[in-house]
C-alpha cells in the first residue's frame, strides 16, 4: 500500500487541479493540516516572488485562502522555533535557547497537541521533532500525538537518507546504507532507495487517509518536513524529470561539508526539493478531496525560520533563488531575513479565499488559536493571542500584540522586537538598532540616534521578555540513544 501511495505522490503532475469533491457532513471541529517546511525563505515561492521556479500546488492554497506577509516563525533557528510553536510561549521564554541537537520544551504550559487531545482530536506528528529526545520525556508520544515517524533530533534530520527513522520512540530501519560512524548519505546511488521527505509524506497521507474509518473524530497532522534544509539532496524520481535536466542548471559552486553528501549540483538539487514540497502539499489536497473532508479542513503552511545563507550549507542555491528576497539576513539572524517567513492558511468555507493579510503574526500565536477554535481557555502566561478572527474574515475584530519578541543564543546572545512598524535588533552587546519596516523593509537605515525613546522602550522590553534561565526542564544529556549530530 505504502509502494502505491508513494507511486502515486511521485508521479503527481505539476499543475494538478485541486477542486474538492462534495464532503460528507462536516463534523463540529475542524481536521488541522499544519505543514511546515524546513529553512524555506520568504522569497522560496512562487506566490510571494520567486522567478526561478514555480510552486503550484502551495500557490493554489494561497490563490483560494489567505496569504501573510508579515508571519513570523518563532526564532531564527529550528529547536526554538518549534519549542515556541508547540508551546505558545515566544522564545525568550522557553527553557533553552541554544540551537543544539536537542532542544527540549517546558513543562510550564500544555503543547498544541495535548491542547487539542482534550477536544476530542487524534494526532500524528510526521518529520523533524527536534525539541527532545528518547529519555527526555519530551518526546512527540509524551506531549500529547498519538502516533510519531520521523525524526527527534534535528541532527538526524541533517541526512535524507539515513539508515533509518523514528516510529513511536522506536527505531524503525530504512533500506538505505549509510557512510562512517555519522550516519552520512552515502555518495553511492545505489544505496539511496528511499528519502525521507518521501517517507514522512506517504506516512502522513496514511494518517489522514486512516480517519475515513473515524469520522466522527478529528485529526490534527503535524508535518515538518525536513527540505530544504542541508544536505542537498533530490530523490531521485524528480531530479529525473525534464524541468531538473543538468544542462538547465547551470553550477558555480559546490556544497560540501563533513556532515552531508558533496553536491557539484546544489542550484538543481535544491530547486527539486522545493519540487518535492510542492507535489507533497499536492498529494496532501488530492488525499482530501478523495475522503470528501477538503471542506472541513484547515491547512496551515509556513517554515521554521528564514532561508539558509550559510556558504558551506549552501548559500550558492540560497544566492541563486534569493531565498529571503529583499529581507535582510536569513537563517540565525534577528533581521526580517531570519524571522519572517511565507504562511498561507486555507479554509474553505471559513477563510476568505484570495485575501491578504498583513497582521504580524508569530508561531507563540498557533496555540491561542487552537483553544480559540475548539472553545477551550488558553494557558496563562502564554505570549500568543489567538488569530481566529483573522482567519475567518473577522479582522476587523482582531486582537493585535503590542509587540512580538525573539531571542536566540549562539555564540552570543540576539533579540529582536517588532511593534507596529518598528522593528528593534539586538547583536549580542553591540548597540540596539531601529529601523522602520513600513519604509525600510529591508533593514537598511538604523534609526535608533534618531528615534531614542524608541529604541529605548525596545531596550526596556528586551529585558522584561527574555528569561536567560528556566528550570524545567534541561537539555536531554543522555538523549536520544542513536548518534547526535551537532548543526
Amino acid at each position: 500500500m505504502k509502494t502505491l501511495l508513494l507511486t502515486l505522490l511521485l508521479a503527481l503532475p505539476l499543475a494538478q487541479a485541486c477542486e474538492s469533491a462534495p464532503s460528507e457532513a462536516p463534523s463540529k471541529l475542524p481536521n488541522i493540516i499544519f505543514i511546515m517546511a524546513d529553512d524555506l525563505g520568504y522569497n522560496h515561492l512562487s506566490c510571494y516572488g520567486q522567478k526561478r521556479l514555480t510552486t503550484p500546488h502551495i500557490d493554489a492554497l494561497a490563490a483560494k485562502g489567505i496569504r501573510f506577509t508579515d508571519a513570523y516563525a518563532g526564532c531564527t533557528v529550528c529547536g526554538p522555533s518549534r519549542s515556541s510553536l508547540m508551546t505558545g510561549l515566544h522564545s525568550g521564554h522557553i527553557p533553552y535557547k541554544v540551537n543544539k541537537a536537542i532542544v527540549d520544551i517546558t513543562d510550564s504550559t500544555p503543547t498544541v497537541a495535548e491542547m487539542l487531545k482534550k477536544a476530542g482530536y487524534r494526532n500524528g506528528a510526521f518529520g523533524k521533532w527536534g525539541i527532545g529526545g528518547q529519555g527526555s520525556g519530551q518526546t512527540p508520544l509524551d506531549r500529547g500525538f498519538d502516533t510519531f515517524y520521523g525524526m527527534l533530533d534535528q541532527g538526524h534530520g541533517h541526512r535524507h537518507y539515513p539508515s533509518f527513522l523514528i516510529k513511536n520512540n522506536r527505531k524503525d530501519p530504512l533500506p538505505n546504507k549509510t557512510m562512517g560512524s555519522r550516519g552520512n548519505t552515502s555518495s553511492n546511488p545505489a544505496d539511496r532507495k528511499l528519502h525521507t521527505h518521501d517517507a514522512f509524506t506517504v506516512a502522513a497521507l496514511d494518517f489522514i487517509g486512516d480517519q475515513k474509518r473515524k469520522p466522527a473524530q478529528p485529526f490534527f497532522c503535524y508535518l515538518a518536513f525536513t527540505l530544504p534544509h542541508t544536505e542537498i539532496i533530490a530523490n531521485d524520481t524528480t531530479i529525473n524529470t525534464p524541468e531538473f535536466d543538468a544542462e538547465k542548471w547551470p553550477e558555480t559552486y559546490t556544497a560540501d561539508t563533513v556532515s552531508h553528501i558533496r553536491q557539484p549540483q546544489p542550484r538543481r538539487h535544491f530547486g527539486a526539493e522545493i519540487r518535492m514540497l510542492d507535489n507533497s502539499v499536492g498529494a496532501i489536497m488530492k488525499k482530501l478531496d478523495e475522503l470528501g473532508i477538503r471542506e472541513n479542513t484547515l491547512v496551515i503552511f509556513t517554515s521554521d525560520n528564514g532561508g539558509q545563507l550559510k556558504k558551506v550549507w549552501g548559500s550558492a542555491p540560497s544566492t541563486y533563488f534569493q531565498a529571503n528576497g529583499i529581507l535582510r539576513g536569513g537563517k540565525t539572524d534577528c533581521y526580517e531575513g531570519g524571522l519572517r517567513v511565507p504562511m498561507i492558511v486555507y479554509w474553505p468555507q471559513r477563510s476568505p479565499q484570495g485575501t491578504v493579510s498583513k497582521l504580524p503574526t508569530y508561531f507563540a500565536d498557533f496555540l491561542p488559536t487552537v483553544c480559540d477554535l475548539t472553545g477551550q481557555k488558553p494557558p496563562q502566561d502564554i505570549d500568543g493571542l489567538s488569530i481566529l478572527p483573522t482567519l475567518t474574515g473577522n479582522a476587523g475584530n482582531q486582537a493585535q500584540h503590542e509587540f512580538l519578541f525573539w531571542s536566540h543564543q549562539a555564540k552570543r546572545l540576539d533579540h529582536a522586537v517588532r511593534s507596529g512598524p518598528w522593528k528593534a535588533v539586538k547583536r549580542g552587546n553591540n548597540p540596539i538598532e531601529l529601523y522602520n519596516l513600513d519604509i525600510d523593509i529591508s533593514e537598511q537605515n538604523d534609526v535608533a540616534k534618531k528615534h531614542p525613546d524608541i529604541a529605548s522602550e525596545m531596550e526596556n522590553i528586551i529585558s522584561q521578555e527574555y528569561t536567560p534561565d528556566l528550570k524545567h526542564p534541561g537539555p536531554s544529556a543522555k538523549s536520544p540513544v542513536y548518534p547526535q549530530f551537532n548543526e
